[in-house]
């Protein structure tokens, strides 16, 4: 009996913990580094840290916040309320999820970008000639830039060659947080997060078969770029046909199943953007583009259930 009750308060407490719009972590929880997050939502963002941590983080986000400390020593030091250092389009996906497979990180990191509206699932040769015809590479990432990281090339290819495999695709904020869509390809339920760049870097950089058996994981680690992009711009028919997609899209896949109606009217949409490149001479480029993001959209039709 004292072990159901002690069990049953834990279990409250937990709970309690988790509903607790800014939980207190305690100092013997806490590890030392970068600033970590401890509440999330689109109403609000706080980090905890030093107080030196997050002036340096705050100079990082380029805006003002107060920093509140703690006195009790059991507690971590400070607090930082940066909700309004979070751009709104960063806000207003965080935490979501959907109900049909699709969305992943490509489409996350283009959309929390303000390059796309698009929720619909992006492959990896879509993103690559995304970043082809509207992105280049930087060296030093500033807020709204996307980080792709990408395998090793064994032939010295480089990031953007066709056998180069782009793994992961995230907003950088800071240098101390990332706006990320975790998940396995195009798994719906995982949640839109902002997240600490280091616990992102360590399960992403090297994977579990790399740290285990090779005897220099550096040489199978990923590769991470960082891409400054532009919005592109497409003929004005197409552009009405590609924003007619999404509106579609952002319907369907919130919904919890999808019936034949659904879609024809998907049908419909994607065969406008087959009839808007009627008689279009697009560049290159942006030609490569439209072909790699009808892909992506025929292979998003299969997920539909």
């Amino acid at each position: 009996m004292k072990l159901f009750l002690a069990l049953t308060f834990f279990a409250m407490s937990a709970q309690a913990t988790l509903n607790s719009v800014a939980p207190t972590i305690p100092r013997w929880l806490w590890l030392p580094g970068p600033p970590q997050i401890e509440a999330m939502s689109a109403q609000e963002v706080v980090i905890a840290g030093t107080r030196e941590d997050l002036e340096l983080e705050l100079s990082a986000l380029r805006c003002s916040s107060e920093i509140r400390c703690e006195l009790n020593p059991d507690a971590v030091p400070c607090r930082a309320d940066v909700t309004l250092c979070v751009p709104e389009n960063f806000r207003n996906d965080l935490g979501a999820t959907y109900a049909q497979a699709g969305p992943n990180c490509f489409s996350t990191a283009l959309r929390g970008a303000g390059l796309t509206t698009s929720l619909t699932g992006v492959d990896a040769p879509e993103m690559k000639a995304f970043a082809r015809a509207f992105c280049q590479e930087v060296q030093e990432p500033q807020t709204f830039d996307i980080g792709i990281y990408h395998a090793p090339n064994s032939d010295g290819a480089s990031a953007f060659a066709p056998s180069t495999l782009w793994i992961h695709g995230f907003i950088h904020l800071s240098p101390g947080f990332v706006l990320e869509k975790q998940g396995v390809d195009y798994w719906g339920a995982t949640p839109v997060t902002l997240r600490g760049f280091s616990i992102m870097d360590h399960r992403v950089r090297i994977s579990p078969e790399c740290r285990r058996f090779s005897p220099d994981p550096e040489v199978c680690a990923n590769r991470l770029i960082y891409l400054r992009c532009r919005s592109p711009e497409f003929p004005d028919k197409l552009a009405r046909a590609l924003n007619r997609m999404n509106e579609v899209a952002d319907i369907l896949l919130r919904q919890k199943a999808i019936s034949a109606s659904d879609l024809t009217l998907w049908d419909q949409a994607y065969q406008d953007i087959h009839r808007a490149l009627l008689g279009e001479n697009l560049e290159s480029a942006l030609n490569d583009y439209v072909q790699e993001k009808l892909a992506s959209l025929r292979k998003q039709r299969e997920f539909f259930r």
